[in-house]
């Protein structure tokens, strides 16, 4: 929930700058055009002041931003910041232009790119409030890279300003954010301590929405320590307030905490219920965001109470919707629950076939996921020489620039430094095509990833003798579980299974629907029973038996 949260506030931080009354009178000016971004050409082209120029390029960027345009968008806030450079150095549009360029940069999913051009933009920023977005939008760049304890730090100074300038309705989703972190990291206390801090201050500004959102929170926080008197009464009253609200993504997920509660309790009918009110809401909504998830905990319930033909139904509904959307990396977890149906089942046969499918599918995925990180690391690679000589001509336009300031009545140095920005913007969109021209070639290599993938399952399942061959083949590669050792169960299983695969604690969470603290547990006991003390001895004993 509160990711979903954070990008959202994350976008309206972008649109949310305001530059003095130029971008107001814009803002007016192409709200009532029919063609928004034929105006704002039309303007660059008649337009000579420099900061009139930077507003109206960032302008234009944002209308390519919500076109999901982000080559246009990051060429027109860089055209931006060339131009609120030339104004001088203490300009706010300099700022306001480099965190646009960060939000590009975040839904490249470019995070370290879009941390660096966030911190840039702090320095500039004459309003308080703009400072503060920058730092939250630091914090979620921070928490999705892997840094809670940076984003943590972000979010206090955030929160430090907000305060300052009474703003209280980002004071309470700070709060919630801190929070949520807290609980992720496993400090429970402090995730409690926050979002009742959070609860109160929402209570006492009138802020109903930030007050549900910290409730939402701290009822997952006392669900994932097994609180369930205190976290069931609260997700409930989320949902109540979500469905009267029509507030459908977020009553989706609380609705999918309960079923969690309920399910981790042992009330596996009653998980059952809210799991299928939840695939009702997803089928009335179009909300069909982690549709297969909902349909194996379905699939998944029925089969632990015994009515293994529904089981069956909704599982291979998952299956199905999974390949109507191309959702390749859960065909694994659904041939093996498909697998796991039809042994329940006493049908081998069928227990097999999906079980070989299910190893053969993950044999060519590891082949992909291979090939994919190559691909990755190489433009990572040449993303970062971009990065380098971009950071290296915004050096020499800034030293340009402050030369310019003390020789601007020299013809002679005027010239000069007319001729280094023209070299400059040669450079840049030298710089720019070239990484365009990366990005299409990674495009047409991925399409042919997925191409072969295709012709791959294809090709399953169509002799017997593969299957056959598969089967020989899988038993020469593992040996048989250890009869001396306690049974792994399903879910441990399915947490070794992502372990296996290399996944971090919370993508394994993400994955089964569960919380981390669950993956954890189970992780605790899976390495007890395989007598394992880490993840390489785990992978090492996945990889020689079968589990």
């Amino acid at each position: 929930m509160i990711k979903s949260f954070s990008i959202l506030l994350l976008f309206i931080c972008s649109l949310g700058f305001s530059q003095e009354t130029y971008l107001d009178t814009l803002k007016t000016e192409i709200e009532g055009k029919e063609n928004p971004k034929q105006h704002l050409y039309n303007l660059l082209l008649s337009e000579n002041a420099n900061y009139k120029l930077a507003v109206i390029s960032n302008a234009l960027g944002l209308q390519f931003q919500r076109e999901s345009n982000l080559d246009s968008a990051f060429y027109c806030h860089n055209k931006a910041l060339e131009y609120a450079l030339k104004v001088n150095d203490n300009n706010q549009e300099i700022g306001v232009s480099y965190n646009k360029i960060g939000v590009v940069y975040y839904y490249r999913g470019e995070l370290d790119s879009a941390i660096v051009y966030f911190k840039k933009s702090i320095p500039y920023y004459q309003e308080k409030s703009l400072k503060a977005n920058s730092y939250n939008n630091l914090a979620i760049m921070n928490k999705y890279n892997s840094s809670p304890d940076l984003a943590i730090e972000n979010y206090l100074l955030a929160y430090d300003i907000y305060k300052s300038i009474k703003d209280t309705v980002k004071q309470v989703y700070v709060l919630s954010n801190i929070g949520a972190l807290y609980n992720d990291l496993t400090s429970f206390d402090k995730a409690k301590e926050y979002l009742n801090r959070g609860i109160l201050l929402a209570k006492q500004s009138s802020n109903k929405d930030g007050e549900l959102n910290c409730k939402a929170n701290l009822g997952k926080t006392y669900a994932d320590t097994k609180n369930f008197d205190k976290a069931v009464p609260l997700l409930k009253e989320c949902i109540a307030y979500y469905e009267e609200n029509e507030g459908y993504q977020f009553l989706i997920v609380n609705k999918n905490n309960l079923a969690n509660c309920f399910d981790d309790q042992g009330d596996k009918e009653t998980a059952l219920k809210v799991y299928l009110e939840i695939l009702e809401l997803v089928e009335e909504t179009g909300i069909e965001n982690s549709k297969e998830a909902i349909l194996i905990n379905v699939g998944t319930s029925y089969q632990e109470l015994g009515d293994y033909e529904k089981a069956l139904r909704y599982t291979k509904e998952a299956l199905e919707f999974s390949k109507s959307n191309s959702l390749v990396l859960r065909y694994e977890p659904i041939y093996k629950s498909l697998s796991s149906i039809y042994q329940s089942m006493n049908n081998m046969d069928s227990s097999l076939y999906y079980k070989n499918l299910q190893i053969a599918l993950r044999d060519s995925l590891d082949n992909v996921e291979r090939e994919k990180k190559m691909m990755e690391l190489e433009a990572e690679h040449q993303n970062e020489e971009l990065n380098s000589d971009l950071k290296s001509t915004q050096s020499e336009l800034d030293e340009t620039e402050k030369r310019r300031a003390l020789i601007s009545k020299s013809l002679i140095y005027s010239l000069i430094i007319i001729l280094i920005t023209v070299f400059g913007v040669v450079i840049f969109y030298t710089r720019y095509k070239k990484k365009k021209l990366l990005s299409e070639e990674l495009t047409v290599r991925n399409k042919k990833n997925r191409s072969d993938i295709k012709d791959l399952e294809s090709t399953l399942g169509t002799k017997n003798e593969e299957i056959e061959t598969l089967s020989n083949l899988k038993e020469k590669r593992k040996e048989p579980y250890p009869k001396d050792l306690d049974a792994l169960t399903e879910r441990e299983q399915e947490v070794l299974v992502g372990v296996q695969e290399g996944l971090k604690d919370q993508e394994i969470a993400d994955k089964l629907f569960i919380s981390i603290t669950t993956v954890r547990t189970h992780l605790r006991k899976a390495y007890s029973k395989i007598d394992a003390r880490n993840r390489a001895e785990a992978i090492q004993f996945i990889s020689k038996f079968e589990i």
